[in-house]
């Protein structure tokens, strides 16, 4: 594929996602709506576009924006009924909670329909995950995973709830001066849980996006979200700035800003900015896997790929205790479990062994060079 032409179509659908925020007309003669559209595919956004399409664009291509569309409204309805349910059986366990994306951002959008995701983030205290547990379970979701600070369940066909109980994981160990998020938010009596300011909420998302681009990279929906947030919230950037200056983040987030306006303002970007557009528009929603695997093994003791591989599925007792409860009184049957465990991921998540295998496949040091140094040129430096 052409670079130089993915790129090209790449800033044009940047900008009409911008002149959707902004209301303004926007010029598309030059597009090749079949790479365009793979490209909102890829980074999550094509639902978004669907009633601004031009009829200049091909009838084909036109019906898979529209297809897309109505699936988000499906998708949308769906994650809104179930979040619904998954807070009022909080609420009568008396947890109290924040939502932190989600629901809450899709209302910030212009449309709902335009902000769909998967998952769902809530932060709650440590004290409440059991009772959170049994919310979840008695809802259906199942336990997937327990991380550095959140736990994540799943349920069929396309739930995912991450229950937070540190305000940041361990990524992001240079942002504690944000504070517990529970007790910087406010409740809301109406709705029956508590909800962020408007500075904090930009301020979360902010460094949401910082975590996912210093790990992982990420696709333009973050940016999105940050700057349709930052024209439509009332927002104090005296106080968000003093933030995060004391997070360490000032020149990453005034690169950030300064993307957006590339982006979504169709502002001309100077070399650097070039480079980095390149590597976002590159990405897609998800980020870059070979760049995650690279922050990963440079993070683990060994520094070798293949050691890293092996721990990712064959999991400490610890680890696995959330996930098979049976090993509290019966720490022997460990090695049962990593077979049971490897077993139903090849059968009912077969793409995440296809995903590891690939991550290690692409892993080398020119890879981490490359990645450290799009890093530095957003400004993130290394510890």
């Amino acid at each position: 594929m052409d670079a130089d032409k993915y790129i090209e179509q790449g800033m044009m659908l940047a900008e009409m996602l911008g002149s959707i925020v902004n209301e303004k007309e926007v010029n598309t003669q030059g597009a090749a709506w079949n790479l365009l559209y793979n490209i909102a595919q890829k980074n999550n956004v094509s639902a978004m576009l669907c009633n601004y399409v031009p009829k200049t664009c091909p009838e084909n291509i036109r019906y898979k924006f529209l297809n897309d569309y109505k699936k988000s409204l499906i998708l949308v309805t769906k994650l809104d009924y179930i979040f619904d349910r998954v807070c009022d059986s909080f609420k009568k366990e008396n947890i109290e909670f924040l939502p932190l994306k989600g629901k809450i951002l899709r209302n910030i959008y212009p449309q709902p329909y335009m902000r769909t995701s998967c998952d769902t983030d809530i932060y709650i205290r440590e004290n409440d995950r059991e009772s959170a547990k049994k919310c979840l379970y008695s809802l259906d979701f199942s336990l997937n995973s327990c991380g550095d600070g959140v736990d994540v369940y799943f349920k069929e066909p396309v739930y995912c709830f991450e229950i937070h109980f540190m305000p940041f994981d361990g990524r992001l160990k240079n942002c504690g001066c944000f504070g517990d998020l529970l007790e910087r938010a406010e409740y809301d009596s109406a709705c029956g849980y508590y909800r962020f300011n408007d500075n904090d909420l930009y301020l979360y998302n902010f460094l949401h996006l910082y975590k996912h681009f210093d790990y992982a990279g990420c696709g333009i929906k973050l940016f999105l979200d940050l700057y349709i947030l930052s024209k439509r919230l009332d927002l104090n950037f005296y106080c968000i700035n003093s933030v995060v200056e004391n997070c360490g983040l000032t020149e990453f987030h005034e690169t950030v800003l300064n993307l957006n306006k590339i982006f979504f303002e169709g502002e001309s970007p100077k070399e650097k900015y070039k480079t980095l557009t390149a590597y976002i528009l590159a990405n897609g929603n998800f980020g870059n896997g070979a760049h995650a695997f690279s922050e990963e093994i440079k993070s683990d003791k060994s520094k070798h790929k293949f050691v890293f591989f092996l721990k990712q599925w064959f999991l400490s007792t610890e680890q696995m205790k959330p996930l098979y409860p049976i090993l509290e009184k019966a720490p022997f049957l460990l090695p049962f479990c990593w077979i049971h465990k490897g077993v139903r991921t090849l059968f009912r998540n077969p793409s995440a062994i296809k995903r590891e295998i690939k991550k290690v496949k692409f892993y080398s040091k020119d890879n981490c060079d490359k990645f450290d140094y799009i890093k530095s040129l957003a400004g993130i430096k290394e510890e």
